[in-house]
């Protein structure tokens, strides 16, 4: 166990002065999964929602980040995807959405718009449980790191970092672990990097959001609330 603390300790030592002297991108597939619908019974009333399930489709989204700085958002679909209708893996995996970090001053961003308009959400950064368990993915080796509030849930938030690329980063708000994510697992949604460039000749740029109205996350919530009743009624039930 003393070991351990001291390898993670070394890793993130490294990773403190190496965050300033990389940028890239990184192509990540998202995937459905599949599996844990399981419980829906096909009877008459559900079919739709199988057939939404069955045809639900990989998508991509691509991670740019460049000293202590990164956006995220999901790439356009191809048009003869766009016309195939709806794609419970882009749905739930928040179309439209873009998500904005500054490690360096702590800022946590998530641009967003729905019925009830365009909003600048200010996140809160996540704590994590970094575990003993390591792999390796591809050609880095990578440890799993588990997403503190939900420890002792059924689905929890689980991730595999690599701090053989020592940025903060990873997709949608998941970040603060000492090494890129390369995988996560989270809810219906499994995130696999499936291409990573580094370091190349043309510049990553990065443009902070500010178009929507400036929210925390629970004013957001509250928003929401007033916005859809009846939704917010019918998940109490």
């Amino acid at each position: 166990m003393k070991i351990y603390i001291l390898i993670i300790t070394c890793l993130y030592t490294t990773f403190l002065f190496a965050q300033n002297n990389i940028e890239g991108k990184v192509t990540y597939t998202i995937s459905y999964n599949k599996a844990n619908q399981k419980e829906i019974v096909e009877t008459e009333n559900n079919k739709q929602a199988i057939k939404a399930i069955n045809n639900s489709k990989d998508i991509t989204a691509s991670l740019f980040f460049s000293n202590n700085e990164s956006l995220y958002k999901l790439d356009t679909p191809m048009e003869n995807d766009a016309d195939q209708g709806i794609n419970l893996t882009r749905t739930f995996a928040g179309k439209g959405d873009v998500f904005y970090n500054d490690v360096s001053n702590d800022i946590h961003l998530l641009q967003k718009s729905n019925a009830a308009g365009k909003f600048l959400i200010n996140k809160k950064p996540i704590t994590w449980e970094i575990k003993q368990e390591s792999k390796k993915i591809g050609t880095y080796n990578c440890f799993k790191a588990i997403k503190k509030d939900t420890l002792n849930s059924n689905n929890k938030t689980v991730a595999w970092f690599t701090p053989q690329i020592p940025v903060s980063f990873g997709p949608k708000e998941y970040n603060g672990l000492p090494g890129l994510i390369l995988e996560l697992e989270h809810s219906l949604l499994s995130y696999r990097a499936t291409k990573i460039k580094l370091n190349s000749k043309r510049p990553v740029r990065i443009e902070k959001p500010n178009a929507g109205i400036k929210v925390t996350e629970e004013e957001y919530r509250n928003l929401l609330k007033d916005y859809f009743p009846g939704f917010f009624k019918e998940r109490k039930k």
